[in-house]
């Protein structure tokens, strides 16, 4: 029997459509994944103009050419069940398109119904079916490989990374965004709304949006900057004094504008700086070297008879002692 199709729409379904065009500026922006499938509608009758009802064979092929041309994909779908002589399938259901199949070049849809010849003339895809190619998007300056890979500035994005920029620089811009997460992983955070970043791993809460201080930041395991303008790297480190910074082993820094380097060492005093093992600076402006120092001192006032300057030489916190 000869069959005849009115074809009603062949299309990407707008919800899906990853890529598009931004303007006049011809940059490709990338808003969903695409399922790869052309949703296709028609109406088919019989030589009598009559909708056919009873189940169908429809077979789809896309060629390179209007006439002739080369094969590039083809699938059928044996039962179709037409409703009213309308016909609803997903193209790529069957045989999935290849990701470079909508390159940009031109591409015809053939159509075959039961055992008739291939419809003529073929349809010509335009337009929203091109937004497939986005599975690998291509442009002068961004692709998406299979494998999810995005590759900036390169069509071969390294596999062992979902972000690859070639020649090139990152800038993240403005103040919107707060902490995206919390609890114990590893990860690399900018939070633009406390202007801080954090980079390494966790196994709590030090960087739970509470723990994060304005303009601070944190690099290493465990790692916890409250403080305003603080910093730590290494592991362990506690900082909640503003302006302060802590490097080494399990250091801590309880007060403005101080410092503790090294194992264990603590600056409780305002304006205060330790280094050393276990060493502690409890004094306003005091320096504490080495290990295990005597513990003494004011720490929020400067008092002319206090400790400037110490040199611990103790054997363990229980036995302190000065040099």
């Amino acid at each position: 029997m000869k069959h005849s199709m009115i074809v009603f729409l062949i299309l990407i379904s707008a919800a899906i459509i990853l890529a598009e065009k931004n303007g006049n500026n011809g940059k490709t922006e990338l808003t969903r994944s695409v399922p790869n499938m052309i949703d296709y509608q028609g109406r088919i009758t019989d030589g009598s103009n009559d909708p056919i009802t009873t189940p169908v064979s429809i077979a789809f092929a896309i060629y390179d050419a209007e006439v002739d041309g080369t094969g590039l994909w083809s699938e059928t779908h044996t039962s179709v069940t037409p409703v009213e002589g309308l016909v609803h399938v997903l193209l790529g259901s069957e045989s999935a398109f290849a990701s470079d199949l909508f390159d940009g070049s031109e591409r015809w849809l053939g159509i075959t119904v039961g055992g008739d010849g291939e419809m003529t003339p073929r349809l010509r895809i335009v337009s929203s079916p091109y937004s497939i190619t986005a599975n690998t998007v291509k442009g002068s300056n961004l692709f998406v490989d299979d494998s999810g890979s995005v590759g900036i500035g390169t069509t071969t994005p390294n596999t062992n990374t979902k972000l690859h920029v070639n020649e090139g620089t990152i800038l993240f811009d403005g103040t919107s965004g707060s902490t995206p997460v919390s609890g114990a992983g590893t990860r690399f955070m900018w939070i633009p709304s406390k202007y801080a970043i954090r980079a390494g791993s966790i196994t709590g809460t030090q960087w739970d949006d509470a723990n994060i201080g304005l303009y601070s930041a944190a690099f290493g395991l465990n790692n916890t900057t409250s403080g305003a303008y603080s910093f730590a790297a290494g592991s362990g480190n506690s900082i909640t004094g503003v302006a302060s910074s802590a490097f080494g082993l399990s250091n801590n820094v309880t007060r403005p504008y101080s410092y503790a380097f090294g194992n264990n060492s603590s600056a409780t005093g305002s304006y205060s700086f330790a280094f050393g093992r276990y060493a502690e600076a409890q004094a306003n402006h005091e320096i504490a070297l080495g290990r295990f120092n005597v513990v003494s001192g004011t720490w929020g006032t400067w008092i002319d008879s206090e400790p400037l300057f110490i040199l611990g030489n103790g054997a363990d916190d229980l036995n302190r002692s000065n040099a």
